[in-house]
């Protein structure tokens, strides 16, 4: 059985070395043993028909730097994805079951299912089975129900960079009244960042957006206060004197580190915190200034 994906066997730009094709292997299922390595314990998996599926940073790594050691010969990349269930297999209970035997678990999942998912990286690399490919199999705890009122294209981009922004913004513990910065308000993880600092810091408090200019009025209509646009950084430099009063929190969505020396410059001397993403991910999360 075959269906179509995009795949790639050596590293490069996506536009370089990806292939579309139509006779791609399709995943095995029920999962054939050994397990992988990542879901070795015998479990319930789903396959999933994609219908939408996000680009992250983490799929541009993948293609472009990781070497074949870490991956897959032939692999499809992408984590994130929307979909419907088309078949699902569980593991059969001992037979005979004794008596004292706890009856297996329903199916969390049935064919039909909207799904969405998210495969982690130590799944996808070494099976080299990503989102972007008609067919994926998949253990079921990697995705959850769709909600009805969520559009498919809308849910297929939140798992990576929702994930990574709600952990921004629970790390940042951000308060009513608190202003806080958003560099990259206009990205993936920054657009959702700036509306979740939204919603914590209430109306009382302040968003300040840093984006493109082609995406300002995007970025006001997200809940931004104050929205300026980008500039290169170089260490030295201070990119936020746009931005005359202190900050409580500092964030940066943007892949380059050039910028981050000078986030903490713009930083109220009392206790602050500025955090930093990279290829998608939550990099690390620092703390400035002195009671």
């Amino acid at each position: 059985m075959t269906t179509k994906a995009w795949t790639f066997t050596h590293r490069g730009a996506p536009s370089s070395v990806l292939t579309l094709t139509t006779t791609h292997p399709a995943p095995a299922f029920p999962p054939p043993l050994p397990l992988p390595r990542a879901a070795a314990q015998p479990e319930e998996w789903v396959l999933v028909r994609p219908s939408h599926a996000a680009l992250n940073p983490a799929g541009l790594f993948h293609m472009a730097l990781v070497p074949r050691l870490f991956r897959a010969a032939t692999a499809v990349p992408e984590l994130d994805f929307t979909g419907t269930v088309a078949d699902v297999w569980a593991p059969s209970a001992p037979s005979p079951p004794s008596s004292s035997s706890p009856s297996p678990p329903p199916p969390r999942f049935r064919p039909g299912d909207a799904v969405v998912a998210s495969l982690p990286v130590a799944f996808l690399w070494p099976q080299g089975q990503g989102a972007l490919q008609g067919l994926v199999a998949c253990p079921a705890r990697y995705c959850l129900r769709r909600p009805p009122g969520v559009p498919p294209a809308q849910a297929a981009g939140l798992p990576v960079a929702g994930c990574t922004a709600a952990q921004m913004v629970e790390d940042a513990g951000l308060g009513r009244g608190h202003r806080v910065l958003v560099y990259g308000a206009s990205g993936g993880v920054g657009s959702l960042a700036l509306q979740l600092a939204r919603l914590a810091v209430g109306e009382e408090g302040t968003v300040v957006a840093v984006c493109s200019g082609r995406n300002m009025e995007m970025v006001k209509g997200l809940g931004a206060d104050e929205v300026s646009v980008s500039v290169l950084c170089f260490p030295g430099c201070h990119p936020f004197g746009f931005c005359p009063k202190p900050l409580h929190r500092c964030w940066t969505t943007s892949t380059t580190s050039l910028c981050l020396p000078n986030c903490v410059g713009a930083l109220a001397t009392r206790p602050s915190t500025w955090s930093s993403t990279a290829w998608g991910y939550r990099a690390f999360t620092s703390t400035a200034g002195t009671s």
